[in-house]
Protein backbone atom coordinates (compact mmCIF):
# COMPACT_ATOMS: atom_id res chain seq x y z
CA UNK A 1 0.00 0.00 0.00
CA UNK A 2 1.59 3.33 -1.04
CA UNK A 3 2.28 5.99 1.60
CA UNK A 4 0.66 9.21 0.37
CA UNK A 5 0.72 11.26 3.58
CA UNK A 6 3.39 13.56 2.14
CA UNK A 7 1.19 14.39 -0.85
CA UNK A 8 -1.37 16.50 1.02
CA UNK A 9 -1.25 20.26 0.59
CA UNK A 10 -2.24 23.18 2.79
CA UNK A 11 -4.65 25.76 1.42
CA UNK A 12 -3.29 29.31 1.38
CA UNK A 13 -6.86 30.41 0.66
CA UNK A 14 -7.94 29.33 4.16
CA UNK A 15 -5.12 31.38 5.72
CA UNK A 16 -6.04 34.36 3.54
CA UNK A 17 -9.71 34.01 4.45
CA UNK A 18 -9.10 33.83 8.22
CA UNK A 19 -6.68 36.76 8.00
CA UNK A 20 -9.32 38.78 6.17
CA UNK A 21 -11.98 37.93 8.79
CA UNK A 22 -9.59 38.90 11.58
CA UNK A 23 -8.71 42.23 9.95
CA UNK A 24 -12.35 43.17 9.37
CA UNK A 25 -13.71 41.92 12.71
CA UNK A 26 -14.03 45.35 14.37
CA UNK A 27 -15.62 46.97 11.33
CA UNK A 28 -18.09 44.11 10.87
CA UNK A 29 -18.96 43.44 14.51
CA UNK A 30 -17.85 46.41 16.62
CA UNK A 31 -15.47 44.29 18.69
CA UNK A 32 -11.95 42.92 18.27
CA UNK A 33 -11.24 39.23 17.87
CA UNK A 34 -9.76 39.20 21.38
CA UNK A 35 -12.97 40.69 22.82
CA UNK A 36 -15.05 38.05 21.04
CA UNK A 37 -12.82 35.28 22.37
CA UNK A 38 -13.52 36.52 25.91
CA UNK A 39 -17.26 36.56 25.17
CA UNK A 40 -16.99 33.03 23.74
CA UNK A 41 -15.69 31.83 27.14
CA UNK A 42 -19.20 32.49 28.51
CA UNK A 43 -20.86 30.07 26.05
CA UNK A 44 -22.91 27.61 28.13
CA UNK A 45 -22.20 24.60 25.88
CA UNK A 46 -19.18 22.80 24.40
CA UNK A 47 -21.02 21.11 21.51
CA UNK A 48 -19.84 22.66 18.20
CA UNK A 49 -23.26 23.14 16.53
CA UNK A 50 -24.83 24.47 19.72
CA UNK A 51 -21.93 26.92 20.19
CA UNK A 52 -22.44 28.32 16.68
CA UNK A 53 -26.20 28.58 17.26
CA UNK A 54 -25.59 30.33 20.61
CA UNK A 55 -23.28 32.89 19.00
CA UNK A 56 -25.77 33.63 16.24
CA UNK A 57 -28.82 33.88 18.48
CA UNK A 58 -27.13 35.68 21.38
CA UNK A 59 -24.69 37.97 19.59
CA UNK A 60 -25.65 37.95 15.89
CA UNK A 61 -22.30 36.43 14.89
CA UNK A 62 -22.63 34.19 11.85
CA UNK A 63 -21.03 30.76 11.45
CA UNK A 64 -17.66 31.56 9.81
CA UNK A 65 -16.75 34.31 12.27
CA UNK A 66 -17.99 32.17 15.17
CA UNK A 67 -15.83 29.25 13.95
CA UNK A 68 -12.82 31.56 13.83
CA UNK A 69 -13.50 32.86 17.35
CA UNK A 70 -13.94 29.36 18.80
CA UNK A 71 -10.84 28.11 16.97
CA UNK A 72 -8.82 30.82 18.74
CA UNK A 73 -10.47 30.00 22.07
CA UNK A 74 -9.82 26.27 21.65
CA UNK A 75 -6.31 26.75 20.29
CA UNK A 76 -7.06 24.79 17.12
CA UNK A 77 -6.98 25.89 13.48
CA UNK A 78 -10.31 26.80 11.93
CA UNK A 79 -11.96 23.71 10.52
CA UNK A 80 -9.19 21.46 11.89
CA UNK A 81 -7.52 21.37 8.47
CA UNK A 82 -3.96 21.43 9.82
CA UNK A 83 -3.83 17.62 10.11
CA UNK A 84 -4.86 16.17 6.74
CA UNK A 85 -3.84 12.62 7.65
CA UNK A 86 -6.17 12.62 10.67
CA UNK A 87 -8.99 14.07 8.56
CA UNK A 88 -8.59 11.37 5.90
CA UNK A 89 -8.29 8.61 8.52
CA UNK A 90 -11.57 9.77 10.07
CA UNK A 91 -13.22 10.15 6.64
CA UNK A 92 -12.39 6.56 5.70
CA UNK A 93 -13.04 5.15 9.20
CA UNK A 94 -16.09 3.14 8.07
CA UNK A 95 -14.75 2.51 4.58
CA UNK A 96 -11.26 1.10 5.16
CA UNK A 97 -11.60 -1.28 2.21
CA UNK A 98 -11.66 1.77 -0.10
CA UNK A 99 -8.36 3.16 1.23
CA UNK A 100 -6.02 1.26 -1.18
CA UNK A 101 -8.02 2.46 -4.21
CA UNK A 102 -8.12 6.00 -2.81
CA UNK A 103 -4.36 6.00 -2.21
CA UNK A 104 -3.68 4.70 -5.74
CA UNK A 105 -5.94 7.41 -7.17
CA UNK A 106 -4.24 10.24 -5.25
CA UNK A 107 -0.80 8.89 -6.14
CA UNK A 108 -1.75 8.74 -9.83
CA UNK A 109 -3.12 12.30 -9.74
CA UNK A 110 -0.07 13.76 -7.98
CA UNK A 111 2.31 11.82 -10.25
CA UNK A 112 0.54 12.75 -13.48
CA UNK A 113 -0.50 16.28 -12.46
CA UNK A 114 2.18 17.43 -9.99
CA UNK A 115 0.87 21.01 -9.82
CA UNK A 116 -2.48 19.80 -8.47
CA UNK A 117 -3.31 20.38 -4.81
CA UNK A 118 -4.79 17.64 -2.64
CA UNK A 119 -6.64 19.22 0.30
CA UNK A 120 -8.25 17.11 3.00
CA UNK A 121 -11.58 18.20 4.46
CA UNK A 122 -13.88 16.57 6.99
CA UNK A 123 -16.25 14.94 4.50
CA UNK A 124 -14.22 14.86 1.28
CA UNK A 125 -10.82 15.45 -0.29
CA UNK A 126 -10.69 18.28 -2.80
CA UNK A 127 -8.48 18.39 -5.91
CA UNK A 128 -7.47 21.86 -7.04
CA UNK A 129 -5.45 23.71 -9.60
CA UNK A 130 -6.62 27.31 -10.07
CA UNK A 131 -10.08 26.14 -8.99
CA UNK A 132 -11.49 22.90 -7.67
CA UNK A 133 -11.50 20.31 -10.45
CA UNK A 134 -12.42 17.24 -8.43
CA UNK A 135 -13.55 15.80 -5.13
CA UNK A 136 -13.07 12.33 -3.68
CA UNK A 137 -14.93 10.69 -0.82
CA UNK A 138 -15.96 7.21 0.30
CA UNK A 139 -19.56 6.01 0.11
CA UNK A 140 -21.52 2.78 0.54
CA UNK A 141 -21.49 2.33 -3.23
CA UNK A 142 -17.72 2.77 -3.55
CA UNK A 143 -15.10 5.49 -3.85
CA UNK A 144 -16.82 8.55 -5.35
CA UNK A 145 -14.88 10.79 -7.71
CA UNK A 146 -16.61 14.03 -8.69
CA UNK A 147 -15.18 16.04 -11.59
CA UNK A 148 -15.76 19.50 -13.08
CA UNK A 149 -16.06 18.69 -16.77
CA UNK A 150 -17.45 20.27 -19.89
CA UNK A 151 -20.97 19.01 -20.51
CA UNK A 152 -19.72 17.17 -23.59
CA UNK A 153 -17.53 14.82 -21.54
CA UNK A 154 -20.15 12.13 -21.13
CA UNK A 155 -18.78 9.19 -23.10
CA UNK A 156 -16.72 7.65 -20.28
CA UNK A 157 -18.25 4.37 -19.00
CA UNK A 158 -20.06 4.89 -15.71
CA UNK A 159 -19.78 8.69 -15.80
CA UNK A 160 -22.99 10.20 -14.44
CA UNK A 161 -24.26 13.81 -14.34
CA UNK A 162 -24.46 15.42 -10.90
CA UNK A 163 -27.92 16.60 -9.90
CA UNK A 164 -26.97 18.28 -6.60
CA UNK A 165 -23.70 19.80 -5.32
CA UNK A 166 -21.15 17.36 -3.89
CA UNK A 167 -17.91 17.89 -2.02
CA UNK A 168 -18.64 21.45 -1.00
CA UNK A 169 -18.56 22.67 -4.59
CA UNK A 170 -21.18 23.39 -7.20
CA UNK A 171 -18.46 23.20 -9.87
CA UNK A 172 -18.70 19.39 -10.08
CA UNK A 173 -20.70 18.30 -13.12
CA UNK A 174 -20.12 14.53 -13.24
CA UNK A 175 -19.18 11.68 -10.95
CA UNK A 176 -17.96 8.08 -11.02
CA UNK A 177 -18.20 5.32 -8.45
CA UNK A 178 -14.92 3.39 -8.30
CA UNK A 179 -14.90 -0.02 -6.64
CA UNK A 180 -12.19 -2.36 -5.37
CA UNK A 181 -11.88 -4.23 -8.64
CA UNK A 182 -11.35 -1.06 -10.69
CA UNK A 183 -7.88 -0.23 -11.85
CA UNK A 184 -6.89 3.31 -12.68
CA UNK A 185 -6.93 2.97 -16.42
CA UNK A 186 -5.15 5.46 -18.64
CA UNK A 187 -8.45 6.85 -19.95
CA UNK A 188 -9.57 7.65 -16.37
CA UNK A 189 -6.44 9.78 -15.94
CA UNK A 190 -7.25 11.44 -19.27
CA UNK A 191 -10.68 12.35 -17.90
CA UNK A 192 -9.15 13.70 -14.67
CA UNK A 193 -6.58 15.64 -16.73
CA UNK A 194 -9.40 17.17 -18.78
CA UNK A 195 -11.03 18.45 -15.57
CA UNK A 196 -7.63 19.69 -14.34
CA UNK A 197 -6.97 21.58 -17.56
CA UNK A 198 -10.38 23.27 -17.39
CA UNK A 199 -9.86 24.49 -13.80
Amino acid sequence: MPDINHLYDKSDKMDSYTNSMTETMVKATGKTLEEWVEIARTCPTTKPKERLKWFKETHGIMQNRAMLIFSILDGSPIGGYDNPVALVDALFGKFVTQVPLYQSLILAIKSGLPASLVLARKTYVTLQRNHTFGVVFPSKQGLTLGLALAKSSTDYPGLLPITKPIGGSDRMTHYLILTEGDDLKKNLMELITEAYNQS
